[in-house]
């Protein structure tokens, strides 16, 4: 795939806007209807207070409107970090304070584990982010740096974070998933990508990521479920998608008459990452 056609959301939306660019759950969007959302999601967030090298926390479950957000916060030069949407009032109050997080996204019934941090819910967001100007901001083409926190699992201590190189040429080697992909024959015009894990692991978010900058089509699930997983692959015609060991096991242990009832002849890849393979 050429590298003009790894060019980013904004691009994908202005070069083929009716191209389908994520789906989930009942919601099916097109690049162009994901571009205006993240514009949308970058000027809610800046009346939140967001400004340049802030850092903004998801921690919401799987959902299209991650990818809106993660955008958004890029276009204004702002970090992203991914937190469980389960963590305890405990865990949100550490994360805060060691990033020094200027907005937390969490779910509605998050709002007393947040209580006394900055915390946006997102049965607020999503009615106010759905208010605000489609237009893209001025100057967030210059902005969007693309920063990106992670943390760890914490085996040995409270989690730490892991900071994703800030420099563009930094972010670009890291975020550039086009030759990877090439390389294993991902490179058609119609690959579609099942996101299984969740998005505040770096694997889902990384492979899925890769996936929409090259304007591959994203099926992201809230929580993964084995059959389920079977039956987006047949519907959707998913051609790649990335696991960890607990997906294989799942999938595995299925009667192998309920796998045989599924076509999976559409993928072309299965990659596996996070732990050892159990197979």
């Amino acid at each position: 795939m050429p590298a003009a056609d790894r060019a980013g959301i904004a691009a994908h939306a202005a070069a083929a806007p009716t191209r389908l660019a994520l789906v989930g759950g009942t919601q099916r969007w097109t690049f162009g209807e994901l571009d205006a959302r993240a514009n949308q999601a970058a000027r809610r967030l800046a009346r939140a207070g967001v400004q340049s090298d802030d850092i903004v926390a998801l921690a919401w479950r799987n959902r299209p409107e991650w990818y809106e957000a993660l955008e958004g916060t890029w276009r204004l030069g702002a970090a992203v970090v991914g937190l469980p949407h389960q963590s305890t009032a405990d865990e949100l109050a550490y994360f805060v304070a060691d990033s020094d997080i200027r907005v937390l996204l969490i779910e509605g019934e998050a709002r007393a584990r947040a209580a006394g941090l900055p915390f946006l819910a997102f049965d607020d967001y999503d009615p106010s982010r759905a208010a605000e100007s489609a237009d893209a901001l001025p100057d967030s083409s210059s902005r969007a740096r693309r920063r990106m926190r992670s943390y760890t699992s914490g085996t040995t201590g409270r989690p730490k974070a892991l900071v994703v190189p800030s420099s563009p040429d930094g972010f670009a080697q890291m975020i550039d998933g086009g030759p990877f992909l090439e390389s294993f024959g991902i490179d058609g015009p119609d690959e579609v990508h099942l996101c299984c894990a969740p998005l505040y692991h770096s694997q889902a978010r990384g492979f899925s990521f890769f996936a929409l900058e090259a304007g591959h089509t994203v099926v992201v699930m809230e929580r993964f479920d084995a059959e389920e997983a079977l039956r987006l692959i047949e519907r959707e015609r998913v051609t790649w998608l990335s696991m960890a060991p607990i997906h294989f096991v799942r999938i595995l242990a299925l009667p192998p008459e309920t796998r045989a009832r599924y076509d999976l002849s559409s993928i072309k890849l299965v990659l596996h990452a996070a732990a050892s393979c159990p197979l």
